[in-house]
């Protein structure tokens, strides 16, 4: 009989039907077929943990999305998922979808806004030094120009603190002070042989200013940078132009560090 009422109730029937074709009450049928659906489901694996997307593909979707630039963050990709075609979720399980795919989240690299034309001035440049050996580049110097805040530096600071504790010690601050307290211009170079000359900037970087620089503190630094002695020229590579400038300077002066 057993048998026959769960028959009955696969094919749909409700309670009071299965009652009178088996001669039972309908809630004593009720009752039994509730008992067996609540046994079934302990017999069933219980799942744990946050809930996944609902295939293998919409994880490779996400991760295609990523990667081709057209998101950004998790949190955008829960904000457009219905028009990007994916299942509707929080943010937080398209991070954890990500991290399945093996990617991480990073703050991004900042670099200088570049054109096509500089692309490809960029490109030329490194087409035309990819032969240069180890000792071409052992008579190059970098130079390059910097701004030091006296009190804090800029980009972010890390602490630990317990969860959900949000007092604001000393230990979890990060003092400012507007303007940065004040600021310091330096300018420096160095080769493959160590560290040059560094000097202050006073005042606004012009030609005037950086043609004064490289005749009092590049080129007698050219004594020790520079690996040969018999190089008429120095060089100095300035990256941060566009692109990459290689300037030549004869050699005026070759003292050696006091």
């Amino acid at each position: 009989m057993r048998a026959r009422i769960l028959e009955l109730h696969e094919q749909g029937l409700s309670s009071h039907c299965i009652g009178r074709l088996v001669g039972k009450y309908a809630s004593c049928v009720s009752r039994f077929v509730s008992a067996q659906q609540r046994a079934s489901d302990a017999s069933k694996p219980v799942r744990h943990g946050p809930r996944r997307l609902s295939s293998p593909r919409h994880e490779h979707v996400l991760k295609r999305l990523i990667l081709s630039g057209t998101c950004d963050t998790a949190a955008e990709v829960a904000r457009r998922a219905p028009s990007l075609g994916l299942p509707a979720a929080s943010a937080i399980t398209y991070r954890r979808a990500l991290r399945r795919q093996g990617l991480v989240a990073r703050i991004k690299a900042r670099a200088p806004t570049l054109t096509k034309l500089h692309r490809r001035r960029r490109l030329q440049w490194a087409r035309d030094h990819r032969h240069w050996t180890v000792s071409d580049w052992q008579n190059v110097i970098f130079s390059d120009e910097t701004k030091l805040l006296r009190i804090n530096a800029s980009g972010r600071a890390w602490c630990w603190r317990p969860s959900g504790n949000r007092s604001l010690c000393d230990r979890v601050v990060k003092v400012t002070q507007k303007f940065g307290g004040g600021a310091l211009s330096m300018w420096g170079c160095m080769s493959a042989r160590g560290v040059g000359n560094a000097c202050r900037i006073f005042m606004n970087m012009n030609s005037a200013v950086y043609v004064e620089i490289l005749e009092r503190h590049m080129l007698p630094s050219g004594g020790w940078l520079l690996s040969s002695s018999d190089a008429p020229y120095m060089v100095t590579l300035k990256r941060n132009a566009t692109p990459p400038e290689l300037l030549m300077f004869p050699l005026i002066c070759r003292s050696s560090p006091s």
